[in-house]
């Protein structure tokens, strides 16, 4: 008797938690690019009940899912929590009653100042006191360049014509990296590359967010 209580118990609780996650839909957000009623791409239930939905673009790039151009938004409020928009790609992951949003970047700090997979910056949200939290920070933990890197990306620069010719995206992320890496005179070319590379339209959103983490990160 006690057993077939606890099984009807268990599946109320279920059949509970099933309506609860399929009754948060998506809503209608022209950024995310979804209609009323969409299904999320993911739901993250918290241990205190809350729900938070994700909607918005999901790929996959080296085997792992990343978001670009998505909302969050809890299953009981009518505003969102946030937009992450199409110049952010990361992975979004939800642990220990935490959801992690880590920014993930191509910047040049491998071997050779070859661009390799960055995080850049962790973003996490969670419940404290019954009161939603967010927190951001920094990857202080970036590779640094050497004198020796750093030299050969401020030559790189200086031997360029009054118009830059060459790869404009790969000086610009390594002028960033030697910047970021302590280079006055770096910075300095940095802060001049528009007028030393013609740049237009993707180009010239990547310089406007690379000059904003910029002066973030040496402002942190």
């Amino acid at each position: 008797m006690k057993k077939n209580l606890l099984a009807a118990a268990f599946m109320l609780l279920s059949s509970y938690i099933f309506a609860q996650v399929n009754s948060c839909q998506c809503p209608e957000n022209l950024d995310a690019g979804t209609t009323e009623g969409d299904a999320p791409q993911k739901v993250f239930t918290f241990k205190n009940g809350r729900q938070i939905i994700l909607c918005g673009y999901e790929n996959e790039e080296d085997g792992k899912a990343v978001y670009s151009e998505f909302i969050l938004q809890e299953c009981d409020s009518p505003d969102i929590i946030g937009f992450w928009e199409a110049m952010f790609t990361g992975t979004v992951e939800f642990k220990n009653n935490v959801i992690f949003i880590k920014e993930e970047m191509q910047l040049p700090v491998g071997p050779n100042r070859s661009f390799v997979a960055t995080t850049w910056s962790t973003e996490t949200i969670q419940y404290l006191d019954k009161s939603l939290v967010r927190k951001r920070v920094i990857n202080r933990s970036i590779r640094k360049y050497t004198e020796a890197e750093i030299k050969a990306t401020l030559q790189e620069f200086e031997e360029g014509s009054a118009k830059y010719k060459g790869d404009v995206e790969d000086l610009m992320g390594k002028l960033f990296i030697a910047a970021l890496s302590g280079s006055t005179k770096a910075k300095t070319y940095f802060d001049d590359f528009d007028r030393f590379a013609t740049l237009d339209g993707a180009v010239a959103e990547q310089y406007k967010d690379l000059s904003a983490m910029l002066s973030e990160f040496i402002r942190n």
